[in-house]
């Protein structure tokens, strides 16, 4: 769809940034003194921006055939909210009947003759009353000024200068035979104002009522507010009005309805350019409100049409103004509504903003004059609302949008929302706030997601500070939300307090495994240098790639005390990643400040039942999430390796897995092959013993947790397991006393220390049939065996002596496997080699997928990962 003002253009002087807003303000004196803007002064630019609604045209007919045929109503009342087209009225009556035969082709000349049923217009004498433009003090009374007018003040000079009313006689003579308009505007402001004869002002009403209806050729057109915007004084004069009128009156509306869209856009807008343009996207909104939560009104089939009638606006924004805040005393209805649309079309003509339909959402309240004609009506002091929570640098709504991602940040979501709440808030009426289909409503677009408009709202409520939700209904309001109080009540948590509570989360989740847990260490000498393996955490001031930790780590994984650390391989040290650990302390703030808001007694018996809940359900998520969040925190494991520090990133934890510290630091070295159950014989006789030589059977355990170039075994079982296999398949020997176990079943245990493990063992030549057991009284008992799973066998019969496993020199495998098998692959056709031969070996992978894949997934993890871990040979893409 193309942008608005593509499809539509606002006019020029609205596109110049030269538009009087005087245009806007009609006022039937300026008309008469011709000092109005050319728009309401010349009668061509007058019938060529006013759009002839059924009301207007009902009102000129009316008058037309009264005075040119003396039939119809002779007094007519016009009674709208402020702004509603009184005066614009009575200003098409003065140019109709003061230059219409000049220009009868125009529009509301032609059909206000057509609805009359005349071929012409009468000549009429024209008298006009301004109450506003009055003066009470010194200028003419009501009726010295009609009767100026009509060349005849002569009759009630003396009555105008004594503030008396006419009788009815003189007002007969006064109007005469000849067909003759009266029209008066404002008259209420002037019967405020004229308190020394307001009764007189009253009784000339009345008697110019009676007067007209008297006359076949006469009418009296007035205006009264439908309700009084000057106080108490108002009401009674206005109350003191329509008692007089009622008597007589026709009551007409200029505009009704839908209509206003129309009045709205030939004031506003120029032709429009596209109307196939402005159809498809009508229709794209209309399809995308049938299939979505909105107020059931936007989902019939007349509100397709409505949305026509107001484009480029949508109609919600013109509703909410005529609606809501047109209910303001201060806010005039037509004008007050021509004057703010102007000002938002000025401000996204200029910044190009690229929408197909002006939507509440796009009002832009940064801009003073959409931002100041709002808070005209509603007070100055909510200027700091949309400055905290909506629009502006730092404006939560605005880091909100910062935060949906580089796709949905443009769209301005989040404070598109918050606008739309904002704009809907305030009514002088009863009705205040915005239900959740009704920003839907305001917010939605065919290329935006429901789903987010959900999410961005979710933030809102649990980020602004002067956004009230209660029974459904959205609304922002002047005292602080219970997310404002949170907030003070965090500014209230001491730094030692924080840190305290934090170390303690961190402390209750470090759990045990097989690694003894250290917490916190301040130097090397808290951590003891022995062969049992433990998990040192590191207190939150450690963070995760600060050249201190770095320093501090290689200090506790290298030094015991004052002396070098005998047993390296035995440490692994957790520090927290400090992203993730600024959000834990985060999380730990806001649950102390919530607490504290339950233990004030006072604050919680000030809250809503509704904010009250949130309290208890937000401590509820907070202790929930805690344990992921200090999982996620502490996922950077150090070790020594290589002769320095080597960094594990455990990586983000499984939600909802039952987890701790210990744990995953296990899983991580167990997948990553450095913390293993079993251990080759080869690997022994290789990189412990050596070849042709013997070491103690301590020594040869005890290398497993002092060098970290050794896999880091589970613990000491594992090493005198492979032992034992090793001895019973012929690559070791093990010497106990002066016994030598050889290609036999051997029993090892930490009490048999003193043995000593050999590579240079030849055994004696002897027919294996002659082979025999020792017998029971020899010097060397009979022992038991231990299994890969440490658990004591007796010794098989010594009646025949054990052969040799036979063994490959090499082996080669091609076989094909799907993906669900690849873990079982690994652990039963992989690892086994692997554990067997005590060295890495080169495989080929080879594969092909047939179905799309997300290019980026191919290029940036697949491809990339496979040029870094091995060499690719070969690679294609369709």
């Amino acid at each position: 769809m193309r942008a608005w003002y593509e499809v539509i253009k606002p006019r020029e002087d609205i596109l110049s940034g030269e538009l009087n807003e005087a245009i806007f303000a009609a006022n039937l004196a300026d008309v008469l003194h011709e000092r109005a803007p050319l728009e309401y002064r010349d009668p061509a630019h007058f019938f060529q921006q006013t759009y002839p609604t059924q009301g207007l045209i009902n009102l000129l007919a009316t008058v037309a055939k009264r005075l040119a045929e003396g039939v119809g109503d002779s007094v007519i009342q016009l009674q709208t909210p402020f702004g509603g087209g009184k005066t614009h009225a009575l200003i098409s009556l003065y140019h109709l009947f003061r230059h219409g035969m000049q220009y009868r082709d125009a529009a509301l000349v032609c059909q206000s003759l057509e609805g009359a049923r005349l071929n012409a217009l009468p000549e009429v004498r024209i008298a006009c009353f301004v109450g506003e433009d009055a003066d009470p003090l010194k200028g003419k009374t009501p009726w010295g000024a009609l009767a100026e007018q009509l060349g005849v003040y002569q009759l009630v000079q003396e009555h105008d200068l004594r503030r008396r009313a006419p009788g009815r006689d003189l007002l007969l003579q006064m109007l005469g035979e000849q067909p003759t308009l009266i029209l008066l505007d404002e008259l209420a402001v002037y019967l405020v104002a004229a308190k020394d004869f307001q009764d007189q002002v009253l009784a000339f009403c009345q008697q110019l009522t009676e007067a007209v209806g008297v006359l076949p050729r006469a009418a009296l057109v007035a205006t009264l507010p439908s309700s009084a915007p000057y106080g108490a004084e108002g009401e009674r004069a206005l109350h003191q009005l329509e008692q007089i009128f009622g008597r007589v009156q026709a009551l007409y509306t200029p505009v009704e309805g839908d209509e206003f869209f129309r009045v709205l856009r030939q004031r506003l807008m120029q032709e429009v350019i596209d109307p196939t343009e402005l159809n498809r996207t009508v229709d794209a909104f209309f399809e995308l409100y049938r299939h979505s939560e909105v107020p059931e009104e936007a989902r019939q089939d007349a509100y397709r049409e409505r949305m026509r009638l107001a484009y480029p606006f949508h109609p919600l924004v013109i509703d909410t103004l005529d609606r809501r805040w047109s209910t303001y005393s201060t806010f005039q209805r037509t004008r007050g509504v021509l004057k703010f649309l102007a000002s938002v079309l000025r401000d996204m003509y200029e910044h190009q903003v690229n929408t197909p339909l002006i939507l509440p959402a796009h009002l832009n309240l940064e801009y003073a004059p959409i931002r100041q004609e709002l808070l005209r009506h509603i007070g100055n002091q909510y200027a700091g609302v949309i400055s905290q929570d909506i629009a502006g640098a730092g404006a939560n709504a605005v880091q909100i949008d910062q935060q949906l991602g580089a796709e949905y940040a443009p769209m301005r979501i989040a404070s598109g929302l918050a606008t739309a709440i904002f704009f809907g808030s305030f009514s002088a009426g009863e009705q205040v706030g915005v239900t959740e289909p009704e920003l839907r409503l305001a917010s939605l677009r065919p290329n935006l997601p429901p789903a987010v408009i959900g999410d961005a709202l979710h933030k809102l409520g649990q980020k602004l500070w002067f956004l009230h939700s209660e029974g459904g209904l959205y609304a922002f309001r002047l005292t602080p939300n219970l997310n404002k109080v949170l907030l003070q009540k965090e500014e209230q948590v001491r730094a030692k307090e924080l840190a305290e509570r934090v170390r303690n989360e961190v402390q209750a989740r470090i759990g045990r495994e097989i690694l003894t847990p250290l917490a916190f260490p301040n130097n090397p000498s808290d951590i003891p240098d022995t062969k049992e393996l433990k998990l040192v955490v590191l207190a939150p001031e450690h963070l995760f790639g600060k050249p201190e930790t770095e320093a501090f780590v290689q200090e506790l994984l290298t030094r015991a005390g004052d002396k070098p650390r005998v047993y390296r391989a035995t440490c692994f040290v957790l520090a927290p990643e400090p992203n993730e650990l600024e959000l834990l302390q985060r999380r730990v703030k806001q649950l102390l400040a919530l607490e504290a808001i339950q233990r004030d007694s006072k604050l919680m018996q000030s809250l809503s039942d509704e904010d009250t809940h949130t309290v208890s359900n937000r401590v509820a998520e907070i202790c929930h999430a805690l344990p992921q969040l200090v999982l996620s925190a502490y996922r950077r494991a150090a070790l020594w390796r290589d002769n320095s520090v080597q960094w594990l990133n455990l990586g983000i934890p499984t939600a909802g897995k039952q987890e701790t510290l210990s744990s995953r630091v296990v899983n991580h070295l167990r997948k990553e092959d450095l913390l293993v159950s079993r251990v080759s014989p080869q690997l022994i006789r290789d990189k412990v013993v050596g070849a042709d030589t013997a070491k103690p059977l301590a020594e040869v355990v005890d290398a497993f947790y002092k060098y970290p170039s050794l896999p880091i075994v589970e613990s000491e079982t594992v090493v005198l397991q492979a032992i034992a296999r090793g001895v019973q398949d012929g690559l070791l020997a093990v010497q106990i006393g002066e016994r030598v176990y050889y290609e036999e079943p051997v029993s090892l245990s930490e009490s048999a220390y003193d043995a000593t493990v050999r590579t240079d063992y030849t055994p004696p030549a002897a027919e294996p049939s002659m082979r025999t057991a020792p017998a029971p009284d020899e010097a060397t008992p009979a022992a038991a065996l231990v299994n890969e799973s440490g658990i004591e066998l007796l010794p098989p019969p010594a009646a025949s002596a054990p052969t040799a496993a036979p063994r490959y020199r090499r082996y080669a495998l091609r076989a094909r496997f799907s993906t669900d098998k690849f873990s079982e692959v690994f652990s039963r056709v992989i690892k086994p080699i692997l554990d067997e031969s005590g060295r890495s070996f080169t495989f080929t992978l080879e594969f092909e997928v047939d179905g799309e894949l997300p290019k980026q997934v191919v290029d940036m993890r697949v491809s990339e990962s496979a040029r870094q871990l091995g060499q690719v040979e070969r690679e294609e893409k369709e």
